[in-house]
């Protein structure tokens, strides 16, 4: 048996996304009968207008000083034609600008309908009354986007299906990934950021949540997401009044101090936790969302390969949802942890299991390399963009959006990825004026000093026509400074009155 379903529970809703893209750019998205795609025949723009835009976005980059501090580069995404450019092929930390071209060597080698599966296999089926007799073991691919929803519909799935106990363990093979855990001083770093660790069966982020609930009794009681991974030694108490918080405090590898104070009638506190082994962490909850649905399990989740797995047989089979809205968590929510099991699963798929990070570079870099840029001329150093060893210029990142915009089966989806102005995802409270409002659509990157923003613009002047942008600062202190540059440079192209041509 297999299943999928849309990356949020419910109807399609991608129709009526594409229908308000439509309508927030003015009819540039999807247009019919313009000059849509790069390398298509379109008239170029005029002198006097090539003159206005470099008077234009030039006095930008003087009124903030910037020289050196910064790289721009503007593309006619219809014809490739430069328009403005300044330091385009100088390298810079390009941040979470990073999951452009992650985004677009994942769609280039698993293509944009590759789904994710997660694989449940037995021995032998299970007997007329639901019993499996031996363990079930699960194989995963590096899906990143497994939530909770997602393993509920696996558990509901399986006790529609009849099974009502599993008599063995669960055993959790997750060598399509390099596992992480063996690195111990990485493994102490993951837990001191709070950032998740990397694995082929990934669930949550590879977050574990607990949270203090109030109640009838004299103790607050704990709400469990892990379903028993950590032990909890519940010390929170209940009171009527007072400030409320929740305290949690590690105790040895897998177990869990809660303090603090829980108010009657009040909500619940939440805790995060980082799994240190995200496999195992996917075997209990697995586990418990299945014993909450009325299926026993005898067994206990452990980690193992899959012994002649070809000779087994397919209990059930989990997809996730299509590439082209697995990367939505990269271009419009910036998901570092999901850029990174992108990176690994793209290595894996393109020199062979297990994924590393050295592979996902090298293919990374191979994309590149296929988009006319010659190895030297940029570093990559992980997918997410939190490395400062990361450089790129900013006419690599338009090539990565003028190749993703210009493919017919890309476009609508690609664009539906990245952050829409003054509409979602980290662009949600930018560009949210009348003439910018959903005419920027774009990926930002931002660590300390380090600021950028690439995607399309829409210009209002120009119709069916679309400008492919990067803008890429470092050295800027101030983080407010370097998203009005970047603000002020977008609105600029939206504004720019490209529409007279020469004859």
């Amino acid at each position: 048996m297999s299943g999928h379903r849309p990356r949020y529970p419910g109807a399609d809703w991608r129709v009526d996304r594409r229908q308000a893209l439509r309508v927030l750019s003015g009819g540039a998205l999807l247009a019919a009968g313009g000059p849509a795609f790069a390398g298509e025949r379109a008239a170029p723009f005029s002198e006097d207008s090539l003159a206005e835009l470099d008077r234009r976005l030039h006095a930008v980059r003087r009124r903030f000083g910037l020289r050196r501090a910064i790289g721009i580069h503007v593309e006619d995404l219809a014809t490739g034609a430069a328009l403005f450019s300044h330091n385009a092929d100088r390298g810079y930390v390009p941040a979470s600008g990073m999951k452009l071209p992650i985004t677009g060597a994942c769609l280039h080698y698993l293509g944009p309908s590759y789904r994710f599966p997660t694989r449940l296999l037995v021995d032998a089926p299970p007997t007329e009354e639901g019993v499996i007799e031996g363990p079930v073991h699960v194989i995963g691919s590096g899906d990143p986007s497994l939530q909770r929803h997602d393993m509920d519909f696996i558990a509901d799935s399986l006790a529609a299906f009849g099974l009502t106990e599993i008599r063995g363990d669960i055993v959790l093979d997750d060598s399509f990934l390099e596992v992480q855990e063996t690195d111990q001083a990485l493994v102490r770093r993951r837990i001191r950021y709070k950032e998740p660790i990397q694995s082929a069966l990934g669930y949550h982020w590879n977050r574990v949540e607990v949270a203090g609930v109030p109640g009838d009794g004299q103790q607050p009681a704990v709400r469990d997401e892990g379903y028993g991974y950590y032990a909890v030694q519940n010390r929170m108490v209940l009171r009527n009044s007072g400030r409320p918080y929740i305290l949690a405090q590690r105790r040895g590898a897998r177990r869990i101090r809660l303090q603090g104070r829980i108010l009657r009638g009040g909500n619940e506190r939440v805790a995060r936790f980082t799994a240190t082994e995200p496999a195992l962490y996917f075997g209990y909850a697995l586990k418990g969302k299945l014993i909450e649905r009325g299926v026993q399990v005898t067994g206990e989740p452990r980690r193992g390969p899959v012994p002649a797995a070809r000779q087994k047989l397919l209990l059930y089979r989990h997809e996730s949802a299509p590439l082209t809205q697995v990367v939505e968590a990269l271009g419009k929510y910036s998901n570092n942890w999901s850029a990174e099991q992108l990176l690994f699963a793209v290595g894996a798929h393109r020199w062979g299991p297990p994924g590393t990070r050295e592979k996902g570079v090298r293919a990374i870099e191979e994309y590149l390399v296929g988009l006319g840029f010659p190895a030297g001329s940029f570093t990559i150093d992980d997918g997410s963009g939190l490395s400062r060893k990361n450089r790129l210029s900013a006419r690599l990142l338009v090539a990565v959006v003028r190749d993703l915009y210009s493919q017919p089966e890309l476009r609508t989806d690609f664009l539906c990825s990245l952050a829409v102005s003054g509409v979602d995802g980290t662009l949600a409270r930018r560009l949210w004026g009348e003439e910018t409002l959903g005419r920027v659509m774009a990926k930002t990157g931002t660590l300390s000093g380090v600021s950028s923003l690439s995607g399309v613009a829409f210009p209002l002047a120009a119709e069916n026509r679309a400008l492919g942008f990067s803008v890429m600062t470092n050295g800027l202190r101030n983080s407010w400074n370097a998203d009005a540059v970047e603000n002020l440079i977008a609105g600029e192209l939206v504004r720019w009155n490209g529409v007279s041509r020469s004859a």
